[in-house]
């Protein structure tokens, strides 16, 4: 996967679509760890991190084919 990060941070809309999705992890992360954050949002956050994960592979795939 350090190969992929790498050439993906070459390529500048992954490294922008990259930073996306990682300040938007990091805001989930904060929010998750609030305590007044209830249990539904909670369960709808760790929905959403899944997407991200799931978007920063997909990104990561795409950026290994294009060499």
């Amino acid at each position: 996967m350090k190969e992929y990060l790498t050439e993906a941070l070459e390529d500048e809309y992954c490294c922008k679509k990259l930073i996306v999705l990682a300040v938007r992890h990091g805001r989930l992360v904060l929010e998750f760890g609030n305590r007044g954050t209830s249990n539904e949002r909670k369960a709808e956050i760790k929905r959403e991190v899944t997407v991200i994960r799931v978007e920063r592979d997909q990104l990561l795939d795409t950026a290994s084919f294009k060499k």
